[in-house]
């Protein structure tokens, strides 16, 4: 029996209506206060991860009074502030308690009109975010990349990626998963003995064990973290490990908003099949996200 699936939830909701932040409106703005030339195409042609890492760069060495810490909050000022739409409200009204996102930005929980509260077991996390999730009402918002309130817990750049991937492999090398067992995690993340590990569990134990419904994410290639998990599930559906049983249960859906005369959208897709994804296609050609947001939101 698979408990209640998760819906994934990227940053295409902050596009369809009014202005959002892309992550190319992030690396233009980004380029400019580096005083590098806007090359409109260098987020197509350079991984986002180390695009970055090279604006910042640049960026350090031309303004040498400034820190990573003033680079972090150059990206916080464009995501704070930022204001929920019709599709966040809309996603927030439909029946998954568990919402599993890469954004920064608090529009989800702002779309309900209700007050979020903390609820991370207790456990406090600086810079990384396994267990970072608020509460509103009975639904579960979790920002696995980190979130504005938390300057230092935003994902981004080469190292925060492949650190974070470090960190979620520790946890389930530990035998994290709320499956198996959990005194190693107390051990491992020097927690409080008044924490209930007994409750506790990640992102990571929802992902793996759990239906997961993609949407609004295009599962981009550099971001190795999520496609680490993908990998990581794949594997342990055929290999007949302790976590197979618990696996071989759930599956994960791609609602895929795709151009087939975009080569790079159908590679992604081959490679999501060879995962065992089911990739829901909604072709943007000749159409707008808009019309496509609808018929994802009808299939959910």
């Amino acid at each position: 029996m698979v408990d209640s699936p998760v819906l994934f939830v990227g940053n295409s909701p902050n596009q369809v209506h009014g202005p959002g932040q892309s992550w190319s409106d992030l690396l233009a703005s980004l380029r400019t206060s580096a005083s590098m030339t806007l090359d409109e195409s260098a987020h197509e042609l350079k991984p986002f991860p180390l695009h970055f890492e090279e604006i910042r760069n640049r960026y350090l060495a031309a303004n040498p009074e400034q820190t990573d810490v003033d680079v972090v909050a150059k990206v916080t000022e464009l995501f704070r502030g930022m204001m929920p739409n019709q599709i966040h409200t809309q996603l927030m009204d439909l029946a998954f308690t568990e919402v599993v996102t890469t954004n920064y930005d608090d529009c989800l929980e702002r779309a309900t009109g209700k007050v979020s509260i903390p609820a991370n077991f207790g456990i406090k996390e600086r810079a990384y975010s396994l267990f970072r999730r608020v509460a509103i009402g009975s639904k579960h918002i979790w920002h696995v990349h980190g979130d504005v309130s938390t300057p230092q817990s935003i994902v981004l750049g080469h190292d925060r990626y492949v650190e974070s991937c470090a960190q979620m492999r520790r946890y389930m090398d530990l035998d994290g998963l709320k499956f198996a067992n959990m005194e190693p995690v107390k051990a491992a993340f020097k927690q409080s003995d008044s924490i209930d590990f007994s409750r506790v569990h990640s992102w990571i134990d929802l992902f793996l064990t759990r239906d997961v419904h993609f949407v609004g994410f295009g599962l981009d290639f550099t971001e190795v973290d999520i496609w680490y998990l993908l990998s990581y599930r794949a594997r342990h559906h055929k290999t007949g490990s302790k976590w197979t049983s618990r696996l071989s249960n759930s599956r994960v859906f791609a609602h895929m908003f795709v151009d087939p005369s975009k080569q790079r959208d159908m590679q992604k897709i081959e490679v999501l099949k060879s995962f065992g994804v089911d990739v829901l296609e909604y072709s943007i050609a000749g159409s707008s996200y808009k019309e496509q947001w609808d018929k994802v939101l009808t299939a959910l």
